[in-house]
This record gives structure tokens, sequence and C-alpha cells, in this order.
């Protein structure tokens, strides 16, 4: 009898261990499904970010093929200022000139803008 009272204890204890395990398992899984929330929503904060930097190198290179384009135009323009036999015109087009400078000036001020925000 007492072998049996024995046994009877050493399962009483083990299952008092069993039950306590299974309710810390338990209050685990409030924290597990926090955690996966919390993964979850620095996926989607992470995946925006590279969203975020694909339209600003894509703006970037936008910028730069409008840079090129400018480029070209103050060349035929020169060109165009070599050909010319008036003077108004050949004045006209150094204006034009200045002008497209200007606004080649002003799209590599944006471009820096868009590179430092990227390396930021």
């Amino acid at each position: 009898m007492n072998d049996n009272i024995r046994k009877l204890l050493i399962l009483q204890d083990r299952d008092m261990k069993f039950l306590r395990l299974e309710d810390e398992l338990e209050s685990l899984d409030p924290e597990r499904e926090a955690t996966k929330r919390e993964s979850l929503n620095r996926q989607q904060v992470l995946e925006q970010a590279k969203q975020h930097m694909i339209q600003l190198e894509v703006r970037r290179k936008d910028l730069d093929n409008d840079v090129e384009a400018k480029k070209e135009q103050i060349q035929k323009y020169a060109q165009q200022q070599l050909e010319t036999r008036k003077n108004e015109e050949y004045t006209a087009l150094g204006r034009e000139i200045d002008h497209v400078k200007e606004t080649i000036s002003k799209i590599e001020d944006e471009e820096l803008e868009l590179m430092e925000e990227i390396d930021a």
C-alpha cells in the first residue's frame, strides 16, 4: 500500500507540474501573438521604406534625364546661335540658353535634395 501511495504522490506531483506548464504556455500565447503582430508591422514599415526609396531613386533618375535633355537643348541653341545672322536671334538664343541653365540649376538642386533624403 505504501508503494501505491508513493506512486500516487509522484503522479500528483507530475500532474501539478504539467498543469503549471500548461498555464505558463497559455500565458505566453498573447505575448507570442503580440510579437507576431509587431514583426508583421515592422515588415510592412520596411516594405514601405523600400518602396519610398525606389520612388526616390526613380525620381532622381528622371531628374538626371531632364538635366541631360536640357544640356542637349543648350547645345542645340548654341549651334543655332552660330548659324544665325541676325543679332536679335543671337541675343534671343542667348537668353534661352541662360534660361535653360537656370532650369538645370534648379533641377540639380532638387536632385541634391533627393540624394540627401536617400542618404538619410
